[in-house]
């Protein structure tokens, strides 16, 4: 007897909601669990660092590639709810969508990066011997330095680190015109694009060196606007391919980490 004879079947009717409410707290704890594997703390007199003692090696690393999840499903999640229920996609909803985003996206983004930015100004003032200097405002402040905090300093993160994904999701809802034409005109080849460039690390995390305009963003949160733009029910087909999905995903992470590498036109 095969074991989907024995499981319940569900009601796949408006399931694809309720996964998402299950889902939230779940992944908000991967991602905690994604950021937790720190080896750069040393021991005490011990001449060791973390990364130097095998158990907490492994258990941190199991909890890290379970947090590789996280992020890509809720770039899908939000590309899927996006797009819910919406039978034309026209400059009237276009504009009410990026307004509602405005209020919570943008608006929360800008405060918590402010709260940072005068976090940082206030260490600078009282504390500056514990600071490196490379981030004084005082001595550096012009508009495009302030605005860099904003969207993008040292590298790929504002001034507030984890908000990179509040940021790139503000890029892909304000480019959602151009993402709901491409899957409605060639949904297969655009798809098939963005899984080449994200699976190979031809495209990363920006275009030209502007970041905001990551792979793992686009392609997600596409896949997301896919299922729910042709009422597809993605509740079902990870019920069905559970496994073969959780393997392809970890056999692509693991193919990425390797020192195979194409090279990246677009960084």
């Amino acid at each position: 007897m095969k074991i989907g004879n024995i499981l319940p079947q569900p009601n796949w009717i408006n399931t694809d909601s309720e996964v998402i409410k299950i889902l939230r707290f779940p992944l908000i704890f991967v991602i905690i669990l994604f950021h937790a594997r720190y080896q750069s703390v040393n021991f005490s007199d011990a001449g060791i660092s973390l990364k130097d003692v095998q158990l907490f090696d492994n258990v941190t690393f199991f909890f890290e590639s379970i947090g590789h999840v996280g992020v890509p499903l809720f770039f899908f999640i939000s590309g899927y709810l996006f797009f819910y229920k919406i039978d034309k996609f026209g400059w009237n909803v276009y504009k009410n969508k990026i307004i509602k985003r405005l209020k919570t996206l943008c608006i929360p983004y800008f405060i918590w990066n402010t709260y940072s930015l005068l976090l940082l100004l206030f260490s600078t003032i009282i504390f500056p011997h514990y600071l490196s200097g490379r981030h004084d405002l005082f001595v550096h402040f012009n508009v495009p330095e302030l605005c860099r905090y904003y969207y993008a300093i040292d590298g790929n993160n504002p001034i507030n680190g984890p908000l990179w994904f509040i940021r790139d999701l503000m890029v892909v809802c304000l480019l959602s015109p151009m993402i709901y034409f491409c899957i409605k005109r060639f949904s297969f080849l655009y798809l098939s694009a963005l899984g080449f460039l994200w699976l190979f690390k031809i495209w990363n995390l920006s275009i030209c060196g502007v970041y905001g305009f990551s792979s793992c963003s686009f392609l997600f949160f596409s896949l997301g606007a896919f299922f729910s733009i042709y009422g597809k029910t993605f509740s079902l087909l990870f019920y069905k391919y559970c496994y073969i999905n959780i393997f392809m995903y970890k056999y692509c992470r693991l193919f990425c980490k390797n020192e195979f590498r194409i090279l990246r036109i677009f960084t």
